[in-house]
């Protein structure tokens, strides 16, 4: 126990500090706020190495994503010379946005980065972000699309809908993702380091493949709907490291579990659960399933 608690505050240490940045230089950003608008569309969004401190808060920029139907285009709003530092680099529809990572910058007004009327398939916030995806804008047609998430350091993400025909996420160190709904035929994800992921509503038509490490907790589907709130054909699902998993809200035809180092889940299956359950570790399921599955001395397999 003492271990796995040493292991989450060195992990949450990490991130908060922006990941073995070091000191950093602190420098005062307090000029009028200002705008700066760059034109065109975005598909490929990368913000990182903003490091802001207001007040008693410390973080990154908030980032808006939204519809207003007056053209695609990206604007910074924020104190006029922290914009000056704000570097962009916006080339064939990607467009990275960071700062000097040897700094950090002390302000009245806060850094606000909205995307209007964008295409984006691929999001990846570092640095403490707090973002947020109103209405339909991260939804894509199922065919042949692709919707990548990237969180790391303490970043954010909170959305109405989330739509793609293949969803990757790779969430890390400490970062946070909600979202309502979520429709794909495949869903391969990566959840690690203490971060946490909750979706409301998901259906993964054809695979999931879940890796939940380090603390991660991860909640999917509403367990006490019934019918499940949504599912998919199979699913692929590795936990280790005291992982934290609630899917019983997620219905699958059947699951491959490779659950070890103290993990729990709870999953809603109707034709095969097989895989193996090792190193104390505890998986509950719904439904009838055929049980082709190892479970180690120390562990259970219970049916709820």
């Amino acid at each position: 126990m003492k271990k796995m608690l040493l292991i989450l505050w060195t992990i949450l240490l990490v991130a908060l500090c922006g990941c073995g940045g070091g000191v950093r230089q602190e420098v005062a950003k307090t000029g009028a706020v200002t705008a700066k608008t760059l034109e065109g569309d975005v598909s490929v969004l990368e913000v990182k190495e903003i490091f802001l401190k207001q007040g008693t808060s410390s973080g990154g920029p908030r980032v808006v994503i939204k519809r207003d139907g007056k053209g695609s285009r990206v604007v910074l709003e924020g104190p006029s010379d922290l914009l000056e530092e704000v570097k962009t680099d916006f080339s064939e529809r990607s467009l990275k946005i960071a700062a000097d990572s040897r700094k950090s910058y002390t302000v009245t007004d806060p850094l606000t980065i909205t995307l209007y009327d964008c295409t984006l398939s691929s999001l990846h916030l570092s640095g403490a972000c707090e973002a947020e995806a109103e209405s339909d804008v991260l939804v894509r047609d199922l065919s042949g699309t692709r919707l990548e998430i990237r969180l790391a350091g303490a970043s954010s993400l909170k959305a109405d809908q989330l739509a793609a025909g293949e969803v990757v996420m790779d969430i890390t160190g400490a970062s946070a993702l909600d979202a309502a709904d979520m429709k794909c035929d495949k869903w391969k994800l990566d959840l690690t380091g203490a971060s946490t992921l909750n979706v409301e509503v998901c259906t993964a038509s054809q695979n999931a493949d879940w890796h939940v490490s380090g603390a991660a907790h991860m909640t999917v589907g509403d367990e006490a709907a019934d019918p499940a709130t949504g599912g998919g054909a199979e699913l692929f699902a590795v936990l280790a490291g005291a992982a934290q998993v609630n899917a019983a809200g997620f219905e699958v035809k059947k699951a491959t579990l490779t659950v070890s180092g103290g993990s729990t889940l709870d999953c809603r299956v109707t034709d095969v659960l097989g895989g193996s359950i090792t190193g104390s570790s505890t998986v509950r399921y719904f439904g009838m399933p055929t049980l082709a599955t190892h479970v180690g001395s120390s562990s259970r397999l219970e049916k709820r």
